[in-house]
């Protein structure tokens, strides 16, 4: 495992090969683990740019080469979810592992003309359990709708008899004997 300067898509995957990329149409490109403590900003020819800082290791899905670097560029799709974690007020630093793919998007219809076409997306590797604000939320609305099922009466066990039905009116007519 070496360490080095950064990690990125760029230095531990390498350059995303469209052919290869079209005929698998989605593909990992990085599984990144590790702790972030807070966020490097700057300016590159390229524009601005934001990485995190901490300690992170990156594995080459294809080739499985490891590499551990204390600042680490991630896409923007799994990146601000981390940013938003360390801006918690109480947040001493933020783990992760995730694995980081590349997703053909040339052919969609909502692609927009001359841009990439490709996206990036991410999948978490470990459960995020209590640490997952959306699994707090989904935890307070199921606890408010069994509270409020409990306020409602308990269907009946018995059914009800239906009434019986009513005697037909008595004929009343003349002729009748």
């Amino acid at each position: 495992m070496a360490q080095v300067k950064k990690l990125s898509v760029a230095t531990v995957f390498g350059k995303i090969k469209l052919t290869d990329l079209i005929a698998k149409r989605q593909m990992p490109v990085m599984k990144v683990v590790g702790t972030a403590v807070g966020t490097k900003k700057g300016m590159t020819g390229y524009g601005e740019y934001v990485a995190l800082t901490g300690n992170f290791a990156a594995t080459n899905p294809d080739t499985g080469e490891v590499n551990r670097a204390a600042v680490l560029f991630l896409p923007d799709v799994a990146l601000l979810p981390i940013q938003t974690a360390l801006s918690a007020p109480d947040a001493r630093g933020v783990d992760f592992a995730i694995m980081v793919s590349v997703k053909y998007v040339g052919d969609d219809a909502d692609h927009k003309a001359g841009g990439s076409v490709y996206e990036y997306t991410f999948d978490h590797l470990l459960d995020m359990g209590s640490d997952d604000p959306i699994a707090r939320i989904e935890a307070k609305l199921l606890a408010q709708a069994e509270a409020k099922a409990k306020l409602l009466p308990p269907p009946d066990a018995t059914p009800t008899p239906a009434p019986a039905p009513a005697p037909a009116p008595a004929k009343s007519g003349k002729g009748s004997k």
